[in-house]
């Protein structure tokens, strides 16, 4: 429920392009969203790959798209919106924990509260693909700021300016306090 894929399907179901196919996967451990997705199958374009996607099937998906959907309703970090950019895709996805430090270049980010949003951003991604094609071009370079190797050198920086801060408030003289 917190990836918000009912209100996906919500969003989905009124943009009514028959160009445009939603492609849902993944294991889904509720049964209620599940069955939501098949009944929407009915009017809509989507395809539903239920059930565990084995890591070399993963490209395939990513591949498959143009724009990585995920509306969020509550989360910390997203290796799936990581994943997403390292493939050169934008996201659409809500403006809520570390996802609103995403750069606005690499997608559609929207405000969790607004309720239209999801649908907005995706009506504004599916009619600019000039603007997709930038996005995807900022993703990829995006993603490449996040690799290991990097993340551990901002790491260590953080901490060499830390250790050198306490050395210096070391060296000031301490204020008296007051009885």
């Amino acid at each position: 429920p917190y990836k918000g894929v009912e209100k996906l399907l919500d969003a989905f179901d009124n943009i009514r392009d028959k160009n445009v196919r939603l492609i849902i996967a993944g294991k889904c451990r509720e049964e209620s969203i599940a069955s939501r997705i098949y009944k929407s199958q009915e009017t809509a374009k989507i395809d539903f790959y239920e059930g565990y996607v084995e890591d070399k099937d993963v490209a395939i998906y990513f591949k498959a798209c143009d724009i990585v959907c995920l509306p969020f309703k509550k989360i910390t970090t997203s290796g799936s919106a990581i994943l997403a950019l390292s493939f050169g895709k934008p996201i659409i996805t809500t403006r809520t924990g570390a996802l609103r430090d995403f750069p606005k270049e690499v997608g559609y980010l929207y405000d969790p509260a607004n309720t239209d949003g999801l649908e907005l951003s995706l009506r504004q991604a599916l009619s600019n693909k000039t603007m997709l094609k930038q996005m995807s071009n900022a993703a990829l370079l995006y993603s490449k700021t996040l690799s290991w190797d990097k993340i551990a050198l901002k790491t260590y920086k953080v901490y060499q300016d830390v250790l050198s801060q306490n050395r210096n408030e070391s060296k000031l003289p301490r204020a008296k306090i007051a009885k």
